[in-house]
């Protein structure tokens, strides 16, 4: 029994049977507890992740029984994690699994995702080098010898491309002069993926061996009577003894680090061939491990009476050459010598003006009291650290010297606290000192900066023009303050969100296919309008209007569709390409019934026969979406929309109720004939035999208006001329050179978006802009995804749009929208 707070300790284990003998059974281990100490040999019992053998006093790695993980990211990490070894002895085994483990996890492949079959195989010939431990036999203590007199510790260190390490041996020589030198400590890191230079990382394993050394100073109870560190590296050895020139950040903390605990004469040279760490470094194979006598017993110089000096012999230089590159450069140093920093740079760390202000107050009640008083400042405490902020502003900016110069035009006066105001000629006048000499603000400096703030938000964002005003009934005089108030104004995210205009883009090219010379409604686009409400016997119904446009032509096609859905815009398209022949590429918005009727389009193409398939394939439709909310880009479909409505609106006017459908398709087909007669180009009054092109001089080679009899006298023969398709080809030629040179002009001259802008990045923080919502409501987003064009210039979004719904543990209860959008339907808040 124990006593109430102590613990009971139990499950003794000894390597003397003598000493195990006086144990109570009921005490001893599980496996000693039914074994005859005085004829059967002591078994072995598994201590903190290793097998120790009680008979022969030694500690086994043996088959670690390792569970078969998945070649995945999980095996490797997993199996790793299961080896213990605290004191690293078997660290130059473990370090080639990291090593493996390290590219496996840096790869961008999931974590359940199967290896390659190359790091595969490395990991599975490293597992099979663990199975190898079973010979691997190390004695429990490793002081061999008796009456010792003399104990050493001899710590080395060493690095390579793919890691580094450090390894810690006991020298202990007895009264005979017999020397005996075991490994006690060891310890290997995989180098970083961002490789640092060789130096350094020969340097972070000379602060791995410190540590080591560190870590034995204080769990050995045995009395050291020397010391040593070895290193393969002059530099590093340079590194340590340097005391004449500054080192980089990063090379002069590690060197800090390993002075606190050890001296520089304690640092000595050892070639990589007699350096033990080199194994620790680089790692080996199991087999090579249990075989490699300088791993388990140090190099051979140890053990010899007679210990070699390197250093004479190789006469290592330990000097750093002003060349080096972890070496300062010397006008580094006088900057930083000379150059103090004032106080007024820290005001740079400050987002605000109360803060700043509050800050400096609390500062001077510490230095006047010698504590802080945070629930003690008063208005006038608050009073004199604006005072005092102001004055070294000015003094920074505006030294005695240069006051005149600077400030000649302000004619500038100091008052009896030091601080500069403006002269000016309102002395007479009934204003208050501070409106009449008000307080000088230095130029682009951050106080300038955190006063517009200060005064901008008192005012509510109200503007510019308010904010200068505010600034100086306040008594202050900035200079430059147009400037300032600007930037300030770019930078408020709240006015940004309020006020700022959606981004635009240079006009982007026209499509090929508006450029290409083909048949008519070979490219077409499409758009629908209405409703337009009809009277079919007593029902009354709604029909739209599909408009179909050639984008070459520039003709129109109308069809009446019944409803808006994809099945009737199928069968509209139907009518149309059997009217107008087959149809190439169609541009349209995202109107549910076009995606709907691609998507439709899309499902038969995989149901029917192999040969139709390889058909359509070969001369399917292409549908070409616009972004959604972007009407500017389907323009050559919304224009004609314009003109049809006119000419509708003018031919329904005097219906009103009496319209049926039969009477809508009729002036859908009048209204047709009507945009198609009208002409592409301006039409010269000043002569008359300017040719006057229009959509049906290509579609029925005739004009508006017909002769009541053909000019000329023809027989019946004419009829059938072989002239009759050349007076058809060269009206077609005639009307194609005719609008090459006249319309194509007139259409690639920008009518807006005449400049090029910054372009949308990736990251950018926007609100989606939305016609139908208050701009308070607009969505926020980030945009994950930017479109260019042929030129480069962004023009369409991708947006990921912000989820506020979110769950006890802060994360999204939805998954996030995705919009696709024009730059021109954005605002852009945050830039990245």
């Amino acid at each position: 029994m124990c006593s109430k707070g102590n613990i009971r300790l139990h499950k003794f284990l000894s390597n003397n049977k003598e000493v195990l003998a006086t144990v109570p059974i009921s005490e001893r281990g599980e496996s000693t507890k039914a074994i005859d100490l005085l004829t059967e040999t002591l078994p072995s019992e598994r201590t903190l992740g290793m097998k120790w053998c009680l008979e022969t006093d030694t500690f086994h790695f043996g088959n670690p029984e390792l569970q078969n993980k998945p070649s995945t990211k999980r095996g490797p990490l997993s199996t790793i994690a299961q080896i213990y070894d605290p004191k690293g002895l078997i660290s130059p085994l473990v370090l080639k699994g990291k090593q493996i483990l390290q590219k496996v996890v840096a790869s961008e492949q999931l974590w359940d995702k199967l290896m390659c079959p190359d790091d595969k195989q490395k990991w599975e010939d490293w597992r099979t080098e663990i199975t190898n431990l079973t010979a691997l036999s190390i004695p429990r203590c490793f002081k061999t010898e008796t009456n010792i007199v003399s104990t050493e510790l001899h710590h080395f260190s060493d690095a390579s491309l793919n890691g580094y390490g450090a390894c810690s041996y006991i020298k202990q020589v007895n009264d005979s002069r017999k020397i005996s030198c075991n490994l006690i400590l060891a310890k290997s890191r995989v180098a970083p993926l961002k490789k640092p230079t060789i130096p350094r990382l020969e340097l972070q394993g000379a602060v791995t061996a410190t540590r080591l050394a560190n870590v034995l100073r204080k769990e050995l109870k045995l009395s050291v009577d020397k010391e040593t560190f070895w290193s393969d590296s002059q530099i590093v050895l340079g590194y340590i003894s340097n005391d004449v020139r500054k080192l980089h950040l990063y090379v002069a903390n590690r060197v800090s680090e390993i002075r606190k605990t050890t001296e520089p004469k304690q640092w000595n040279y050892v070639p990589t061939e007699f350096n033990p760490a080199d194994i620790a470094s680089r790692g080996i194979g199991a087999k090579e491990i249990i075989d490699n006598d300088m791993w388990w017993n140090g190099p051979p110089f140890l053990r010899d009476p007679v210990a070699l000096d390197f250093n004479k012999q190789n006469r290592v230089n330990t000097t750093v050459n002003e060349s080096d590159p972890e070496v300062r450069k010397k006008g580094l140093v006088t900057m930083a010598t000379f150059n103090t920093p004032s106080i007024t740079r820290k005001f740079t760390r400050f987002s605000s003006w109360k803060k700043l202000v509050h800050s400096i107050a609390l500062l001077k009640s510490f230095v006047k009291q010698k504590q802080w008083m945070y629930n003690e400042l008063k208005t006038n405490n608050l009073k004199e650290a604006e005072a005092l902020i102001l004055k070294m502003a000015q003094a920074e900016s505006y030294p005695m010297k240069e006051k005149e110069k600077s400030l000649i035009k302000l004619n500038p006066k100091i008052d009896d606290e030091g601080i500069v105001h403006v002269g000016g000629r309102a002395s007479a006048s009934t204003l208050s000192y501070q409106q009449k000499y008000p307080i000088i603000i230095p130029k682009n400096s951050h106080l300038a900066y955190l006063l517009t703030v200060h005064y901008y938000k008192q005012i509510s964002h109200l503007g510019r023009r308010s904010t200068l005003a505010a600034i100086r009934d306040a008594g202050i005089w900035m200079v430059n303050e147009s400037g300032v108030v600007k930037r300030v104004l770019n930078q408020c995210v709240g006015c940004a969100r309020l006020r700022k205009a959606p981004e635009t883009q240079l006009m982007g090219e026209l499509p090929k296919e508006r450029m290409e010379a083909t048949p008519p409604f070979t490219n077409i686009g499409i758009d629908t309008f209405g409703p337009y409400y009809v009277k079919d016997k007593r029902t009354e119904l709604k029909r739209w209007g599909l408009l179909i446009t050639c984008l070459y032509s520039r003709a129109v096609h109308i069809e009446v569709l019944d409803d808006m859905s994809a099945d009737t815009l199928i069968q509209a398209l139907r009518c149309f390409m059997a009217l107008r022949g087959p149809v190439q590429t169609i541009y349209c918005d995202n109107g549910t019934n076009f995606v709907g009727a691609k998507n439709e389009i899309e499902k038969q193409l995989e149901i029917t026969s192999k040969e139709t398939k390889q058909y359509l394939l070969e001369n399917r439709i292409h549908f070409k979406f616009n972004s959604p909310e972007a009407s500017h880009q389907g323009g050559a479909m919304e224009r004609m929309i314009r003109s049809v409505r006119a000419v509708l609106n003018a031919m329904t006017f005097k219906l009103k109720n009496k319209l049926d459908t039969k009477t809508l398709r009729t002036f859908f087909y009048e209204a047709e004939n009507i945009i198609n007669s009208r002409p592409l180009t301006a039409t010269s009054t000043s002569n008359p035999k300017d040719h006057v092109i229009t959509p049906n001089h290509i579609l029925t080679m005739k004009s508006q208006s017909l002769l009541a009899s053909p000019p000329g006298n023809f027989t019946e023969d004419d009829l059938y001329s072989s002239k009759r398709w050349k007076i058809a080809q060269a009206a077609a030629e005639e009307f194609w050179k005719t609008w090459k040179t006249e319309y194509l002009n007139s259409i690639t001259i920008r009518q807006k978006w005449t400049r090029t802008r910054p372009n949308v990045k990736k990251g950018d923080i926007v609100i989606v802009k939305d016609n139908q919502a208050a701009r308070n409501d607009w969505k926020l987003g980030r945009v994950t995804k930017t479109i260019s064009g042929s030129d480069g210039l962004v023009r369409n979004l991708k947006i990921k749009i912000g989820n506020r719904f979110l769950d006890k543990k802060g994360l999204p209860m939805h998954p996030p929208t995705v919009l696709q959008r024009s730059v021109h339907s954005v605002v852009v808040l945050l830039s990245t």
